[in-house]
């Protein structure tokens, strides 16, 4: 089931911060996405389907959905139309789900830098990109990087403006060749 709320929750973040808007804007504009999927990990996975760029991070426990909200969520599946209905309870339980333990901490989600924390509190969403162009073969210019970066920059900034508590968190190729050893 935490699978299954982790799909409905992120579709429902897709509709509610225009995640698919921005994808198509850094597509359009060049931004190339990692989708190889042996470097994913199973959040990656789960949500690569809706977005090239995003994917939801927090660790999901259904196990704190009350009977009655266990029930409906049970009665779902991963594809069901997000409706009225879904995503009022999308927004009564994703504290339950997602900040159980919420004592006004950060977690690291990668190496233990500011770069990869976010308050205990927050939809954490992942962004990977190639940022140099490794992961297809060609090295971009420190120029187009730096162009790249600052439209990538502009998107993120409006991502974050929303009723929720939303971090970003930004991973490139080389983050996920040291994580997978491959450098």
């Amino acid at each position: 089931m935490n699978d299954k709320y982790r799909i409905l929750l992120f579709r429902y973040l897709i509709k509610e911060l225009r995640l698919d808007a921005a994808d198509n804007y850094l597509s359009q504009n060049g931004i190339a996405s990692i989708n190889n999927e042996q470097l994913m990990c199973d959040e990656e996975k789960l949500c690569s389907r809706y977005s090239k760029y995003f994917y939801l991070l927090n660790q999901i426990n259904t196990n704190n959905l009350n009977a009655n909200d266990s029930n409906y969520l049970n009665n779902l599946d991963a594809n069901t139309p997000i409706t009225d209905e879904l995503d009022a309870f999308l927004v009564r339980t994703y504290k339950d789900v997602l900040f159980e333990d919420s004592v006004g901490e950060k977690i690291y989600y990668g190496p233990h830098s500011p770069s990869f924390e976010a308050d205990d509190d927050a939809i954490v969403i992942g962004f990977k990109r190639d940022e140099y162009g490794m992961a297809v073969g060609k090295l971009l210019e420190y120029d187009e990087t730096e162009k790249q970066n600052t439209i990538v920059n502009d998107v993120l900034k409006t991502l974050v403006q929303s009723k929720f508590k939303i971090v970003i968190l930004k991973y490139n190729e080389l983050y996920e060749k040291m994580k997978n050893n491959s450098l």
